[in-house]
């Protein structure tokens, strides 16, 4: 045995007849301390985390909220879905108001849902007039028939000055039925997620319109599977601009579609499936893939191929309720907090750092 403790002054006369005892003591003392103040350093929350895992509530905004978009300053913008407030985040008060979708009467009638910034810095809105939950969830979605609405379809939001313009919409002959996301590519098309429809639209700058892609994929299941009757609901767009990825709520899947040289879609690959209705996606630098699951209120991160999954973040490591719309920038992951049905709603946006990525793969 040993001891570690400051050595009196007889010690240090009998250390110093037999000095290479005790350099060896010193040693193992010293890797002692070191083994030590590793089991006290903080351990990870969770197999998600590091070390320097971090969630916190980054905005308290006057309602739930969906979309969540960032302009080329790095500042984020975020909508209240039931009255289509838009907000930029930052300010000394937490949020600053900027304009609402397609104005404050129609705002109230309809759900303001995905966001995304052109190159130029114009910010697009998808909208949904009329909506209601018992209609998302009928399978025949009626109010996709509904003659009277001229209103749901996608809006252009000036944020320097607040001015919001129809972009195009049922008015203009664009037979959508529930845009739900939007994706811009260098060229300024907008890829838009149908989500009742179960198929991806492209409009192009000029505003004419094809439904780029649909399919079994994109759909939701035959009965007796049918639980929630939608298909695809968010998309982003690869750094390269050659791929879509898109995920799924009746039969949730993570997918690639592959954009082909003349821009037409490729067929779909499934990525990951087995997990819950899928509510948001985002990409890093490395080409990693974030995506919410808006019921389990999960947050996981998957390879670029899909082949690897990390849980970063659960309703018991980060204030989640329900999340939906993601966006990813140096680092730190942010979320809109939906909530579903919840009593009071969560009206957040909540960012976490410090959890694991994917091993980058291996090339020869």
């Amino acid at each position: 045995m040993f001891d570690c403790a400051a050595p009196s002054g007889r010690e240090l006369a009998r250390r110093s007849r037999r000095p290479a005892v005790f350099t060896r003591v010193r040693r193992l003392c010293w890797l002692a301390g070191l083994l030590s103040g590793l089991a006290l350093a903080k351990a990870p929350a969770f197999p998600g985390a590091t070390s320097r895992y971090h969630a916190w509530v980054a905005a308290t905004l006057p309602g739930p909220l969906e979309g969540l978009a960032v302009d080329r300053k790095g500042q984020l913008f975020t909508a209240v879905a039931a009255t289509g407030q838009i907000f930029r985040l930052g300010d000394r008060t937490g949020y600053r108001y900027i304009a609402t979708v397609p104005n404050e009467a129609l705002g109230r009638a309809g759900r303001t849902w995905g966001l995304e910034f052109d190159r130029v810095g114009y910010l697009y809105a998808a909208y949904v007039w009329h909506y209601s939950e018992t209609d998302e969830m009928d399978p025949l979605h009626l109010a996709c028939r509904n003659s009277r609405d001229v209103y749901t379809g996608v809006y252009r939001i000036d944020v320097a000055t607040g001015q919001v313009i129809p972009w195009l919409t049922k008015r203009s002959g664009w037979p959508v039925c529930f845009p739900d996301d939007i994706a811009i590519d260098s060229a300024g098309d907008l890829y838009v997620t149908d989500l009742t429809l179960s198929g991806i639209w492209k409009l192009s700058p000029d505003r004419r319109f094809i439904l780029w892609a649909s399919g079994p994929l994109l759909q939701w299941p035959p009965p007796p599977y049918d639980e929630i009757p939608e298909g695809v609901n968010d998309l982003a767009l690869s750094g390269d601009g050659r791929s879509i990825y898109a995920v799924t709520d009746g039969t949730p899947m993570l997918l690639r579609i592959p954009i082909r040289p003349n821009g037409s879609a490729g067929h779909p690959q499934v990525l990951a499936e087995g997990l819950s209705p899928l509510d948001g996606i985002a990409l890093d630098g490395r080409g990693n893939i974030y995506v919410s699951e808006i019921l389990r209120s999960d947050i996981s991160v998957f390879s670029p191929d899909g082949r690897q999954r990390i849980l970063i973040a659960t309703a018991g490591t980060a204030p989640l309720i329900n999340p939906t719309s993601l966006i990813y920038r140096a680092g730190v992951l942010c979320t809109a907090n939906l909530g579903w049905n919840r009593v009071p709603p969560p009206r957040t946006v909540v960012c976490i750092r410090g959890f694991r990525r994917p091993r980058r793969s291996r090339t020869r």
